[in-house]
C-alpha cells in the first residue's frame, strides 16, 4: 500500500506567502491528504535532505511547495549522484514562487489553486533529468542534478546578483532589472564548448544556456524548442557582442525570437563541456542557483524522474499549457 505524500514547503519563498499560506491551510492539507507529513524548510539543502529522508521511508510522492529553487532542491534528494534513489517515486510541484519557470513548462497549479485531494487521482510524466559536474569557487569538486536549465557566462551573474536582492517587485522584474544591467556591464569570457565530444566554440561567450526546460530568468524564453522527454539539451550560445546588440537579442529571448539571429547557436546534445580559456571564473545558474563556477560537465539523464500532472485535476491557473 502507498504511503500518503510527504509535503515539503519553503515558508520563506515569495517573501512568505509560502508559509503564511501553509499555516492557513495547514488543515486543510491534512484533511485532504490523511496521514501526510508537512515539512517546512529552514535552510539551504534542507529540501535534499527531507525528500531523501521520505523516500528512504517508503514515500511515493513527493510534493514541493515554493519556487524553481525548491523544486530543484528538493530532487537532489531523488538521486545518489546521477542515479535515482528509488525509480517510480514522483516529484509533485506547486507553484509558490517568484519566477515560475519551470512550474510554467509543467503546467504546476499555483499556490492558491492547488488542490491537495487532486494528487491521488494525477497522471504521471516521466521526464528527463540534467547532471552538472562543476568547480566550487573555492576550486573543489561538485556536481548536481537538475530539472530545468544550467546556464554560464552573463547567466550566473545575474543569479548571483538576484539572490542577493529582495525580489520584492516579483521575478520578472527583478531578472529584468539585474539582466539589463549586466547585459550593460559583463565581460564576456572566454570558453572552450564541445557538444557530444565535437569542439563547436572556442572564445568570448555572453551566455551558454543548457536548456532541459525552455524559460529561465522569470520568463525568458532562451530555449524555445526544448522537450522535457526528448533525451537531450537544447544548448543555446549567444556569442561576444557589443552592449547595444546585447539589449536587443535580451528583448527577444523574451519571445523566443532570437534563434532566429544567425548569431546565435544552437543545437541538441546529451553531453556539454564548457571549459574557461582564461583565469577569471566563468558563473553558473543551475536552476536559479549559484553553486559555482566552470569547467563543468553537464549530462542528459533520459526520463529519469516522474512528475504528476497537478494541473490535470482541475486546478490550474491562468497560465497556459507549455509543453
Amino acid at each position: 500500500m502507498n504511503r500518503p505524500p510527504f509535503v515539503i514547503a519553503n515558508p520563506r519563498a515569495a517573501g512568505g506567502r509560502v508559509g503564511r499560506w501553509i499555516e492557513a491551510n495547514r488543515r486543510r492539507i491534512e484533511a485532504a491528504l490523511p496521514g501526510t507529513e508537512l515539512a517546512l524548510t529552514a535552510g539551504t539543502g534542507d529540501a535534499t535532505r527531507l525528500a531523501r529522508r521520505a523516500i528512504d521511508s517508503g514515500v511515493t510522492t513527493v510534493v514541493s511547495i515554493g519556487g524553481d529553487g525548491t523544486a530543484s532542491e528538493t530532487l537532489g534528494g531523488f538521486f545518489d549522484g546521477d542515479r535515482p534513489v528509488r525509480p517510480g517515486v514522483a516529484l509533485a510541484i506547486v507553484d509558490g514562487g517568484t519566477g515560475g519557470d519551470f512550474a510554467r513548462l509543467v503546467r504546476a497549479p499555483r499556490l492558491d489553486a492547488w488542490r491537495p485531494e487532486g494528487i491521488a487521482r494525477a497522471r504521471r510524466r516521466a521526464i528527463d533529468v540534467g547532471h552538472v559536474a562543476y568547480t566550487h569557487r573555492d576550486g573543489s569538486p561538485g556536481a548536481r542534478v537538475f530539472l530545468n536549465i544550467a546556464s554560464f557566462g552573463s547567466g550566473g551573474e545575474v543569479v548571483d546578483r538576484v539572490n542577493r536582492s529582495s525580489k520584492r517587485f516579483g521575478g520578472f522584474l527583478t531578472f529584468g532589472a539585474v539582466s539589463l544591467s549586466v547585459s550593460l556591464t559583463y565581460r564576456n569570457r572566454p570558453v572552450r564548448i564541445l557538444a557530444d565530444g565535437e569542439e563547436i566554440a572556442r572564445g568570448p561567450i555572453f551566455v551558454g544556456a543548457v536548456a532541459n526546460g525552455r524559460w529561465f530568468g522569470g520568463g525568458m524564453r532562451i530555449a524555445p524548442r526544448a522537450r522535457l522527454d526528448d533525451g537531450a539539451f537544447d544548448l543555446v550560445l549567444l556569442p561576444h557582442r557589443r552592449p547595444v546588440r546585447r539589449l536587443a537579442v535580451g528583448l527577444a529571448i523574451y519571445q523566443g525570437a532570437h534563434l532566429r539571429d544567425r548569431e546565435t547557436f544552437w543545437r541538441r546534445a546529451s553531453r556539454v563541456e564548457a571549459i574557461p580559456l582564461d583565469p577569471e571564473p566563468v558563473l553558473l545558474d543551475v536552476d536559479g542557483e549559484q553553486p559555482g563556477r566552470l569547467p563543468a560537465t553537464f549530462r542528459i539523464l533520459p526520463r529519469a524522474v516522474d512528475v504528476v500532472l497537478l494541473d490535470e485535476t482541475g486546478a490550474r491557473g491562468p497560465r497556459k499549457a507549455s509543453d
